[in-house]
């Protein structure tokens, strides 16, 4: 009766098409369809969802949270107890009725903007039969909140707090969809402690996106010799294993559909996907988009947006700069020869280009008297000239377009991932407005 149920291949694999990996292979799902004849989950089972936030007030997920029963109901004085600001049942935390958000330390479950991942992990257990949208595996169950991650990754310490708050109440099953992080004792005794089933995912490889045989190269929690901890790797629809997932002899339990998986997801709040800036006092602009131009549908198009938007920040006659920052030598999508392209068919000739690769970037003298279009593709860091880590752009990539842009440079910034972890800086809050 839901309307998307066909495109959960996961559940139901009948040879169908999805997304971009073609048919399917018959059979190759949970028999999710089959197990409805038998369950759709008893209601009185509570699994943890230890993630980021969920958002239940999506559709399919109302109704599906668990809700404390010491914070429920009214106290001594007539108030709500899942408002009144008392830790009515005197666990240490104030409200705390679906769960609690231990990132941000406070009762509620979902900040708008966020939670994708948890939201999307919650339908996929839970999702309500309503006949509307996408059916959950146990659509009966209810969903506990234990928000762990952010925008800016978490802890093991709050992974261990959410791991014991479900111990403390009781939980039997939690799905951790996330990992990444060195080996952490106190994590491992928590997980053994927990008295619960704690699913993992073995993982989804290393920076170029293969996965890794977590035998040889483990990933945590899932690597965990922990008696209780059942690892899952990922396969496709025609039930190979996904080339971004661990897998491990030793290591790795079980598999599951983990490719195209159609779920919920929050509401996004309404923001622009472009903003033109106006740059200090001598004429710079700034073209920032939240996507890149190779998502966009066709040649055409591209080189239509590339043309809008070399006349939005002004160029007249100046040489193009393309800086081709997509991390494509590590093995990442390279998107440099599509915006090549686009730029040759908006302007009638070849940009000149830079590509970034250990740690180099374009200086300021190589920026100066061009129109620089920089595209990061679905790149979501950089990398300095001794393998460290750094933000898409880096601290000298924003000086350098600072002093670009303040002496009426003209930049076309585009990317999935450019601005992220710098959101607050003075680049992009002073140099950019945004």
């Amino acid at each position: 009766d839901e309307p998307y149920f066909r495109e959960q291949w996961g559940n139901h694999n009948t040879g169908q098409n999805i997304s971009n990996h073609g048919a399917g292979t018959a059979d190759v799902d949970t028999n999710a369809l089959e197990a409805s004849t038998v369950t759709l989950g008893d209601p009185n089972l509570v699994v943890a969802v230890i993630d980021d936030g969920v958002d239940f007030s999506h559709p399919d997920l109302s109704g599906r949270q668990w809700v404390n029963p010491g914070e429920s109901g009214l106290d001594t004085g007539g108030n709500d107890k899942s408002s009144n600001r008392q830790d009515d049942d005197g666990n240490g935390y104030i409200d705390d009725v679906n769960g609690w958000d231990f990132y941000h330390d406070d009762e509620t479950v979902h900040d708008p903007g966020e939670d994708f991942h948890g939201t999307h992990v919650a339908g996929t257990i839970a999702a309500s039969v309503n006949g509307a949208g996408i059916s959950g595996m146990a659509p009966n169950i209810k969903i506990m909140a234990l928000k762990f991650l952010g925008p800016l990754g978490g802890s093991d310490s709050d992974a261990i707090l959410a791991i014991e708050y479900a111990k403390n109440k009781g939980v039997k099953i939690s799905n951790n969809s996330w990992g990444g992080g060195g080996y952490s004792q106190p994590l491992k005794d928590a997980i053994d402690a927990s008295g619960s089933l704690f699913v993992a995912a073995a993982g989804n490889g290393g920076m170029d996106g293969v996965g890794d045989n977590t035998d040889n190269y483990p990933e945590y929690p899932a690597a965990y010799s922990s008696a209780n901890i059942l690892s899952v790797a990922a396969i496709n629809n025609r039930g190979s294993l996904a080339g971004f997932s661990n897998y491990g002899p030793t290591t790795v339990d079980i598999s599951a559909p983990g490719v195209d998986i159609l779920s919920s997801v929050p509401a996004v709040p309404a923001r622009s996907g472009l903003t033109l800036s106006s740059v200090g006092t001598s004429g710079g602009k700034a073209l920032v988009a939240g996507f890149g131009v190779e998502e966009i549908s066709g040649s055409s198009l591209q080189a239509a947006f590339v043309a809008r938007a070399l006349q939005a920040v002004g160029r007249g006659s100046e040489n193009v700069l393309l800086v081709d920052d997509d991390l494509s030598y590590l093995g990442a999508p390279d998107f440099g020869p599509t915006l090549k392209e686009a730029l040759r068919s908006a302007t009638g000739i070849y940009p000149q280009v830079i590509a970034t690769r250990d740690g180099y970037s374009p200086s300021l003298s190589d920026l100066s008297g061009k129109v620089v279009v920089w595209e990061t593709g679905q790149a979501y860091f950089s990398l300095d000239a001794y393998g460290n880590m750094l933000t898409t752009l880096t601290a000298t990539d924003q000086s350098n377009l600072a002093q670009f842009l303040n002496a009426g440079g003209k930049l076309v910034l585009a990317g999935m991932d450019l601005l992220l972890f710098i959101e607050e800086s003075s680049f992009v809050t002073g140099t950019l407005g945004l």
